[in-house]
C-alpha cells in the first residue's frame, strides 16, 4: 500500500521511514516507487530498524535518482555502502568495467558526490598497475570538467588518475585526452585547497615521468 501511495502521490516530497521496520521485499517495492515518483526529494531512514539489504536497496534507489537525498542515514555513507557492494559483487565484471559503468551512471545523473565516491571505491580496490581504458579516462576527465568547483570531485579524480599513472602505459592516453590541462586548471581554481593541490601534484608528478608530458606540463 505504501509503495502504491508513493507512486500515485505526485505532491510527495519527503518520505519518512523512521521507526518502521522494513524488510528486503518491502524496500524493493518502495525503491521501485521512488524511481517512478520524480517529486520525492528527501528520504528519512535508519539502519537499526531496516535489514542491511533493505538499506542497500533504498540507498541504491537514491543513487539512481539524483533528486533524492538520504537523511538520518548519511548519504555518503549509504552511497559508499551501495558502491562497495557493487564493486565487490561476484556479478561485477573487471574492476575497470565496473568502475566505468558506475561512473557513467553518476555522471548521467549529475551526481557530484557519487562521482567522488565511485573514484574512492576504485582507489580502494588497490589492484596493482592497472591499465585504464580510454572510456574510463574520458569519464574521469569529464567528471572534472562537469564539477569544476567541487573539491571532492577534483581530489578523488586526480587520485584516480594518479593510480592509473603508476602504469606507464596510461601516461600518454591520459595526456592525449586532455588530462594535463584539466588537472592544471583544477589547481588554479582550487588554489586554497591543500588536499586538491596535493592530489593534483601527485597526478602531474606521475604524468611527468614521460618526457613529452613533462614538456606539456611546463607549458601549461
Amino acid at each position: 500500500l505504501l509503495a502504491i501511495t508513493i507512486r500515485q502521490h505526485c505532491n510527495l516530497q519527503t518520505l519518512n521511514l523512521l521507526g518502521n521496520p522494513i524488510g528486503t521485499d518491502g524496500a524493493r517495492a518502495i525503491a521501485s516507487a521512488l524511481l517512478a515518483n520524480e517529486n520525492v526529494q528527501h528520504l528519512h531512514m535508519n539502519r537499526g530498524l531496516h535489514t542491511e539489504e533493505a538499506v542497500q536497496v533504498l540507498a541504491a534507489a537514491a543513487y539512481q535518482e539524483r533528486n533524492v537525498e538520504l537523511l538520518s542515514l548519511p548519504y555518503e555513507e549509504s552511497l559508499e555502502l551501495v558502491l562497495s557492494d557493487y564493486f565487490n559483487s561476484p556479478r561485477a565484471g573487471s574492476p575497470h568495467d565496473t568502475f566505468t559503468h558506475a561512473l557513467a551512471t553518476v555522471l548521467q545523473n549529475q551526481n557530484g558526490l557519487g562521482v567522488s565516491c565511485v573514484c574512492k571505491q576504485m582507489i580502494n580496490l588497490r589492484y596493482s598497475n592497472p591499465q585504464a581504458d580510454k572510456g574510463a579516462i574520458e569519464l574521469v576527465l569529464a567528471a572534472m570538467r562537469t564539477f569544476p568547483q567541487s573539491e571532492n570531485v577534483q581530489r578523488a579524480a586526480c587520485k584516480a588518475l594518479s593510480q592509473w599513472t603508476v602504469n606507464v602505459v596510461n601516461e600518454v592516453p591520459i595526456a592525449t585526452a586532455g588530462g594535463i590541462e584539466v588537472v592544471v586548471a583544477a589547481m588554479r581554481r582550487l588554489s586554497q585547497s591543500e588536499d586538491a593541490q596535493g592530489a593534483a601534484c601527485w597526478a602531474l608528478g606521475n604524468l611527468a615521468m614521460n618526457g613529452e608530458n613533462e614538456v606539456s606540463i611546463g607549458a601549461a
